[in-house]
């Protein structure tokens, strides 16, 4: 069997296919070494494969699925049960306007007009002996500056949010929802019109552990009775224990929703 007609001898067909030619470089170099360049590309595609199916499944054995507990913040309110109607007290009387009398003076004529005049007394000095020597003064002129004293402006104390001991009311927050029920009135005007809502208010707790400041984050729609009401109670809270940050009592802002229903 010749060399051509053998498949498993590529060499040998390739040069007697180029046999009297240029073989140094061209068409030869690329038949001579195909196979060995189908073997390269196939290793490659094979390394591409395993690096993508690698890439795609390690992630799904470092990734750690955890179902966390949802966080439910428990929000109190304040249930104000409507009083029974007190009878209205007759508005107090108005006192009436009063009315500036001016009385008119005639001026008083006299006849001999007195200029008035300053007098300017003039006390004796002490007899002095008089010399006839002329004596050098003082040349330096001595001026007495007063002095100014310099305020410093008194800077108001940082309002926290949170702190790491956060103020607590007299026999905790049930004993303040039972204080801001017990003492609260709902207006008339607010029973009459059929109105109810939630008031959210926040105030300060001092160093001293007082109410300071009041504001009103959102009151009752069409209510601002109803607002007054929940400042006016607020303002009559007794002393907290004062919040502390590092051991240090410091002002701080306490939230207090206040909700007005109708029954």
């Amino acid at each position: 069997m010749s060399s051509w007609d053998n498949p498993s001898a590529a060499t040998d067909r390739n040069e007697l296919v180029f046999a009297n030619r240029n073989t140094i470089y061209g068409a030869f170099q690329l038949r001579r070494e195909y196979n060995k360049r189908v073997l390269i590309a196939f290793a490659i595609t094979i390394v591409v494969f395993i690096i993508l199916v690698l890439i795609m499944w390690l992630p799904s054995l470092s990734t750690v699925q955890e179902d966390l507990p949802p966080i439910v913040i428990d929000q109190k309110e304040i249930n104000i049960e409507q009083k029974k109607d007190d009878p209205i007290p007759p508005p107090p009387e108005q006192p009436k306007p009063l009315i500036e009398l001016v009385a008119f003076v005639p001026p008083v004529v006299r006849n001999n007009a007195v200029e008035d005049t300053t007098q300017i007394i003039v006390q004796p000095e002490e007899d002095k002996n008089i010399s006839n020597v002329n004596q050098k003064g003082d040349d330096e002129l001595v001026i007495n500056t007063p002095t100014v004293a310099v305020v410093e402006e008194k800077k108001e104390p940082e309002i926290f949010v949170y702190v790491s001991e956060m103020p607590d009311f007299p026999g905790g927050l049930q004993a303040l929802y039972k204080y801001v029920g017990t003492n609260i009135n709902y207006p008339e005007e607010a029973k009459d019109a059929g109105i109810s809502g939630k008031c959210y208010l926040r105030f300060v707790v001092t160093e001293s552990g007082r109410v300071g400041k009041i504001e009103v984050q959102k009151g009752v729609p069409g209510c601002p009775q109803c607002d007054k009401e929940a400042v006016r109670v607020v303002k009559t809270l007794p002393e907290f224990k004062p919040g502390k940050n590092n051991g240090q009592a410091v002002p701080v802002w306490f939230q207090l929703p206040i909700n007005f229903t109708l029954k």
